[in-house]
């Protein structure tokens, strides 16, 4: 700088108009947002396009947008013309129920499941509602939604229900703990952890309007066993179960066993008899009123036949003669066991 020459700096500023994009959540606290491209402090130059992404926060889910939009999308683009509000409407998402599994035929005596037997998987939000799939074979995917083993393996699924779901599990399956997840889209995973072992046998049965578990049983003439239409001493009868153990040529996995082969089970079964105790659980043992009373202690029978059920699925057929000499009176209890394993119980009406 020289001595008494002044020097003048002539500086231009240029200012842009930027405007900020506002975001809030309702209710408040559930829900952050993401912006693409970022900006360091929310203000973006006029025109800019800017996608905007509203996440959740845990137990929250994303409903619609409001302010200066109005979609159902959770990633939208706005274009900055002036400050920008937008409000993520977010709703709580109710607890997910856990699944519990359980044999198809209901809860007995043990807790674990034989592979290749029916099973019944239960919980809340399972489905939209009832859907049932293809007879033969059985699907592995219904209305979008499947049935994992220990995460590698679809299980061959009958129908899909908002409560229930019915499929088999696998055949192959070694004894010890295994994992069964559930699967749809739309919904959470959900786990359970269940025991498998050889023999887990179960029978099927319906409860009526009295509440006695009615045993599901055929007469010879293949109709129904009913209260009105009881089993005749001396008559041969049929009903079925789930869960007995391998048969001498495994059935494939989700297919009906043809009327071509009788599949034989390899374990012994026994059908035992007794006479229901009033107000005793259909699941649970029958243990004498004294040990005068004889008539209460199950006898125990070989069944005429018990084989795979043609034309079914993960299903056995047991055919029983109703001797005359078996307990007296016009109810009785039936139970089996597979292998020395016992099952739960059913009642047959006698004439």
């Amino acid at each position: 700088v020289e001595r008494g020459v002044r020097y003048v700096q002539v500086l231009n500023a240029v200012f842009r108009a930027s405007r900020s994009i506002m975001t809030a959540s309702d209710p408040a606290g559930t829900a952050t947002f993401t912006f693409d491209p970022p900006s360091a402090d929310g203000f973006y130059a006029d025109g800019t396009s800017v996608r905007v992404t509203a996440v959740a926060k845990p137990g929250f889910r994303f409903l619609r947008w409001s302010g200066d939009l109005s979609t159902a999308n959770k990633t939208e683009t706005v274009v900055v013309r002036g400050v920008v509000r937008l409000v993520a409407k977010m709703e709580a998402i109710p607890p997910t129920a856990p699944i519990s599994v359980r044999s198809a035929a209901g809860s007995g005596p043990v807790n674990a499941l034989a592979p290749g037997s029916l099973i019944a998987i239960y919980s809340e939000d399972l489905a939209g509602g009832l859907t049932i799939g293809p007879a033969n074979p059985l699907a592995t995917t219904i209305a979008n939604t499947s049935i994992f083993v220990d995460d590698n393996y679809r299980l061959p699924l009958i129908f899909v229900s908002p409560k229930q779901i019915n499929g088999q599990l696998l055949s192959n399956l070694a004894d010890g703990s295994h994992t069964v997840t559930f699967r749809s889209t739309g919904r959470e995973d959900r786990t359970a952890t269940i025991s498998v072992q050889r023999n887990a046998p179960g029978l099927f049965y319906t409860v009526t309007q009295s509440g006695m578990p009615l045993l599901s049983a055929l007469h010879e003439n293949g109709s129904p066993v009913t209260e009105a239409s009881p089993a005749l001493r001396g008559e041969t009868i049929t009903f079925y179960g789930t869960g007995f153990g391998p048969y001498d040529l495994p059935p494939v996995d989700g297919f009906v066993m043809p009327v071509t082969y009788t599949y034989k089970l390899i374990d012994p079964v026994k059908v035992l008899v007794g006479v229901p105790v009033i107000g005793a659980d259909a699941t649970a043992a029958a243990e004498p009123k004294d040990a005068a009373d004889a008539t209460v202690q199950p006898v125990q029978r070989d069944p005429v036949q018990a084989i795979g059920a043609s034309g079914m699925v993960g299903t056995t057929l047991i055919k029983f003669k109703v001797d005359t000499d078996l307990p007296a009176g016009n109810l009785l209890e039936i139970s089996v066991t597979s292998n020395g394993v016992a099952s739960n119980k059913g009642q047959l009406p006698v004439k």
